[in-house]
């Protein structure tokens, strides 16, 4: 499955051991562990592979809150004299502990496909330009000035292709504005509209996904 395999994403983690607490990013997140890299020199602790030593670490997932997960060091790999990328697992946790991470994963990192599209998102007989930077067959994510827009808001998606122009009705269902997850400022949406539209975005996918690497 997709979410078997580590996604690169720099996600806010705080690890705690033994009551000092170290802020840091993941480098790699799967349902199952995280990848932090160390620097060596800040840690009171040495880290050591498949050790007994019990860490636990504090996702911040933003609107989805924050999950804290019990973890061991599964691996760790020196990078040069004083950094080190280190493996936590995590798999040991109950589902109910690790399910808002999966659906967190699931709703930003699904498989989708790079694009470089203009469009125009329309609402309320308002125009904005915006650019599509990725797709999948259930929504995308739109470079654009987010403020412009608002969540759970009803807006139209239009730009064209080599079959001709494709008008979609979609859903806001999030806003970057901050440049989380490794994405630009905009807004990611879903869409809502169905029957030609929809099936139009099918064709559309189907005609670059043999030339478009898979987002992680």
């Amino acid at each position: 499955m997709f979410f078997e395999r580590k996604i690169k994403s720099r996600i806010p983690v705080s690890l705690n051991f033994l009551g000092k607490v170290y802020q840091m990013e993941t480098k790699e997140i799967s349902k199952s562990g995280a990848t932090v890299v160390f620097f060596l020199d800040d840690l009171d602790f040495y880290p050591e592979k498949n050790s007994s030593l019990v860490f636990f670490l504090t996702f911040d997932l933003f609107r989805f809150g924050k999950v804290e997960l019990c973890s061991k060091i599964s691996e760790v790999v020196l990078i040069s004299g004083d950094r080190a990328i280190v493996r936590f697992d995590f798999s040991e946790e109950p589902w109910t502990k690790r399910k808002n991470l999966y659906i967190f994963l699931k709703k930003y990192y699904s498989p989708r496909y790079t694009v470089n599209q203009k469009i125009i998102l329309s609402k309320s007989g308002l125009e904005f330009e915006g650019k599509m930077i990725n797709i999948s067959n259930h929504g995308a994510f739109i470079e654009t000035e987010p403020e412009n827009f608002s969540n759970k808001e009803d807006v139209t998606i239009h730009f064209d292709t080599d079959f001709g122009k494709i008008s979609i009705l979609a859903k806001v269902e999030w806003r970057n504005l901050g440049k989380m997850f490794d994405k630009p400022n905009g807004v990611g949406i879903q869409f809502i509209g169905e029957g030609k539209a929809l099936r139009k975005i099918q064709k559309y996918i189907g005609s670059i996904e043999k030339e478009n690497e898979h987002l992680r």
